[in-house]
């Protein structure tokens, strides 16, 4: 009984491995009518990040990038903002390294309650970001919903790769980045213990949405497809 219990939990912490796309470092093997062609592919829908070599030990993010039905398309050079670090104008070139499913392995979860978010967390080894630091954002932020858009500023702010999103009946991977969903799987909850807008430990906030009282935590993530 304890062999196949133990082969029971090895098998699942492979499912839940797999569940999560690879990081994967290639490079630009040239660039053909302003198309990027990579060394080694990447998986689809994934987000990348350029890091161009300068020298003399000097390495830098260039882009921001994604791979949308086998083509390299560039999204941000604004990587990581600071109004004392100039922004880098170098364009990709042949060379340059290419990493798919940059940040991967840091995860904002979005949960219906606290039950789903520790159960989640424990079952992933991944670099969890608390959602009380996405409320927190938006509340500063003024936005008054969860957005694609707010997402990849959060994400840009904290560099965080991949947002997991709990539904009522399966879990997503959502690349803020890319603005994709790059993996599913089913996961069945209770709809009725569901807290909104999402699970955090803040029980109010003074900013326009979070003073709402009411509203469906399921039907807000519904947007996400």
């Amino acid at each position: 009984m304890n062999k196949i219990l133990s082969l029971c939990l090895i098998s699942t912490i492979v499912l839940f491995a797999n569940f999560f796309p690879s990081t994967i470092h290639t490079t630009i093997a040239k660039i053909k009518d302003d198309q990027i062609i990579l060394k080694h592919p990447i998986k689809d829908k994934t987000s990348c990040a350029i890091v161009h070599d300068y020298g003399n030990n000097i390495k830098a993010l260039t882009f921001m990038c994604k791979q949308e039905n086998g083509k390299i398309e560039l999204i941000d050079s604004d990587i990581i903002h600071h109004d004392n670090i100039p922004t880098i104008n170098t364009k990709p070139q042949a060379g340059d390294i290419v990493i798919g499913g940059y940040l991967y392995d840091n995860v904002l979860l979005l949960a219906p309650n606290e039950e789903v978010y520790k159960n989640l967390t424990k079952q992933y080894n991944r670099k969890w970001i608390h959602p009380d630091l996405y409320a927190l954002f938006l509340s500063q932020e003024g936005d008054d919903e969860v957005t694609k858009e707010s997402l990849k500023s959060f994400a840009k702010r904290y560099q965080i790769g991949l947002v997991m999103i709990v539904k009522s009946n399966q879990i997503v991977l959502y690349d803020p980045y890319s603005k994709n969903i790059v993996a599913t799987k089913n996961y069945k909850t209770d709809t009725k213990k569901a807290k909104y807008p999402f699970y955090m430990h803040f029980e109010e906030l003074d900013s326009g949405w979070f003073a709402k009282k009411d509203g469906n935590y399921y039907q807000e993530m519904e947007r996400f497809k």
